[in-house]
């Protein structure tokens, strides 16, 4: 297991690094608003992912499960159902945001050369995002069998394209379309990658209605989190494209992405210890679950306590070294110092939530993030309006406050209630 997650955090801190390096070499050579254009886009993506529906979590709960109890037959036609299913949902996405392109460009307030452009990228995106739909499938099967050099294969690729890639189109003045080109380069290649890795079970892809309900049982609940989280993380971004400017969204991206980046590592512990509970659930040691728990929660607390502390401390210095650019680094210093409080608090739900969902629980983490969502949607406008890209900070610190608790203690409550289950079994 940490084998696992060594590998992870390797390939996340290599993402973390070249992002750090050429992030704000991006910034000033697209300008503020190109720049936030792009951040839109992204948002989009992450947001318009979550309708896989939950199936990658479903597909990575009940493969691991299966190969537990070395049930062969039944993983491959689980599998090969899985892989049917991403494909009709990727040409679904294609065409639903081809013929909504322009509503959606609407609702944000764009220049009008900037808007001309979007009108010439926005099939692109679909085209991409739809793309994006089967690398969750394979990178869910890799996760199910602990093969994370494979899993990561969609980080170092599509990863360098979004990073070393757009720093040098930006840098030699590319129109803006050839970085969504671009990003369409590297989603092909890493498909054909994912594509030949699964080639035993996809020789013959065959649909199976009764190992699809079995998937949709747990993946209506994680789709319901799934979603919920996106509009908790992506519709700040709205908001303050809508309410504000395109521009301020610029502001709350850099501070947000480098603080996202700090989830990112924490989330590699989440992808381990999710198909390693259900491998024990499949197996019904309870007893090691709690000891997985117990330590696992230890140690992100110290881990992350010594990260935020050395954010405070050195965040403001590495600021203006990493921006250059003094003006912008003192506007969103207390965007970053309100994120960072955000980030040890969520350090310590990651665990719980694996442990929730390993056990087949789903249904609390999804009402949790709805009552996050709530507070979102209710008080996010209003916030945003009034303090602008400072509220947009203040939200997601709020919410988190809010569902973080809750999480942890259902999770050690649930581990106990298994616990006794398999004592009144035996």
């Amino acid at each position: 297991m940490l084998t696992n997650i060594f590998i992870n955090f390797f390939a996340q801190g290599y993402l973390f690094l070249i992002s750090f390096f050429t992030l704000p070499a991006i910034l000033r050579y697209l300008g503020k608003e190109q720049f936030g254009f792009l951040a839109l886009a992204a948002a989009l993506l992450n947001y318009t992912t979550t309708f896989d529906f939950g199936f990658g979590a479903a597909l990575t709960q009940r493969v691991a499960r299966l190969r537990s109890q070395n049930r062969q037959e039944q993983l491959k036609i689980t599998i090969q159902t899985g892989f049917l299913t991403y494909t009709l949902l990727a040409a679904a996405i294609i065409i639903f945001l081809d013929l909504f392109a322009q509503p959606i460009l609407h609702l944000f307030n764009l220049s009008p050369q900037l808007f001309g452009q979007a009108q010439k990228i926005m099939p692109l995106i679909a085209l991409n995002i739809g793309l994006y739909f089967p690398t969750i499938f394979a990178a869910s099967i890799f996760q199910a069998e602990n093969h994370f050099w494979r899993y990561n294969l969609r980080t170092f690729i599509i990863g360098t394209a979004n990073t070393l890639g757009i720093f040098f189109l930006a840098s030699h003045h590319f129109p803006l379309i050839t970085i969504f080109q671009l990003q369409t380069i590297a989603l092909l290649i890493t498909l054909a990658f994912d594509f030949w890795l699964l080639r035993s079970y996809l020789a013959y892809p065959h649909f199976s209605r009764r190992h699809f309900l079995q998937l949709g049982r747990f993946a209506i609940f994680k789709f319901l989190s799934n979603t919920a989280g996106q509009i908790n993380n992506q519709f700040p971004k709205f908001f303050l494209a809508s309410f504000v400017n395109v521009a301020s969204v610029s502001y709350f991206s850099v501070p947000f992405s480098l603080v996202q980046k700090l989830e990112v590592l924490l989330s590699q512990v989440y992808i381990v210890i999710f198909p390693q509970i259900s491998h024990l659930h499949g197996k019904r040691h309870y007893r090691s679950i709690g000891k997985l728990f117990l330590k696992g929660e230890f140690i992100t607390a110290l881990l992350m306590s010594l990260a935020t502390f050395i954010g405070f401390i050195w965040g403001p210095w590495l600021l203006n070294w990493w921006l250059k650019d003094p003006p912008f680094v003192a506007q969103i210093i207390p965007v970053f110092n309100i994120l960072l409080v955000t980030y040890l608090v969520r350090s310590l739900t990651a665990i719980p939530v694996a442990v929730l969902e390993g056990l087949g629980n789903t249904k609390t983490p999804a009402l949790l993030a709805w009552l996050n969502t709530a507070i979102v949607l209710s008080v996010g406008p209003f916030l945003i309006k009034a303090l602008q890209v400072q509220g947009a900070a203040i939200l997601i610190l709020v919410y988190t406050l809010v569902s973080a608790p809750p999480v942890i203690i259902l999770a050690i409550r649930q581990i106990y209630y298994q616990k006794e289950i398999a004592k009144i079994q035996k």
